[in-house]
């Protein structure tokens, strides 16, 4: 696993996607966030669940400083870790996972801490106390998910990345039909 923390002006992130799932905490406001075919507003204190088959990108408002912890984590760590009381893999892979939760201020520092704790050094036994801390984490984000509905009207379809993607569909089986009926023709 890997914990990122920036406020630069501009993330400046191109659509991407990552071999391993993202938690995505946004400390100030931001513009929004694509998530495959959903745009979201971004507010500090809202936090984003994204597995590793999700293309997503954020922006920012301008010249603000836009603040984040971003932790990418091992789908194989969070299967390995899951338990049947606490089956991490769901709220990362379900149909019903939130792709965003607004938190509280207090919710908020409190993953604040358990991100930092992540980036102290510990001369002995240092890979398992970041082991115990990340799955504090997915604890924490477990109990969040069950307590929070999922914001539904903050999020709505990208409408015009569904135009383009409907009109590619289309077009593309309509030129693999076209091409069928050519070599039809050709071979009778």
């Amino acid at each position: 696993f890997g914990l990122y923390y920036s406020d630069t002006t501009e993330p400046n992130l191109l659509i991407h996607m990552h071999d391993c799932c993202e938690v995505f905490l946004s400390l100030s406001d931001g513009n929004n966030f694509l998530i495959d075919d959903k745009v979201y507003n971004v507010n500090a204190n809202n936090l984003f669940i994204i597995n590793q088959f999700e293309a997503h990108k954020v922006n920012a408002y301008g010249k603000n400083k836009f603040s984040r912890f971003s932790l990418h984590i091992h789908p194989d760590f969070i299967y390995n870790n899951s338990s049947i009381e606490a089956d991490f893999y769901k709220y990362f892979y379900s149909d019903k996972k939130p792709d965003q939760i607004s938190l509280t201020v207090a919710e908020t520092d409190k993953l604040k801490n358990l991100f930092s704790s992540l980036t102290e050094d510990h001369e002995f036994g240092d890979d398992l106390y970041k082991k115990i801390r990340t799955i504090e984490i997915l604890l924490e984000i477990c109990r969040l998910c069950d307590t929070h509905q999922q914001s539904k009207s903050i999020s709505h379809k990208n409408e015009t990345l569904q135009l383009a993607l409907d009109y590619i569909n289309q077009n593309f089986i309509i030129s693999i039909l076209q091409i069928r009926k050519l070599r039809l023709s050709e071979g009778s």
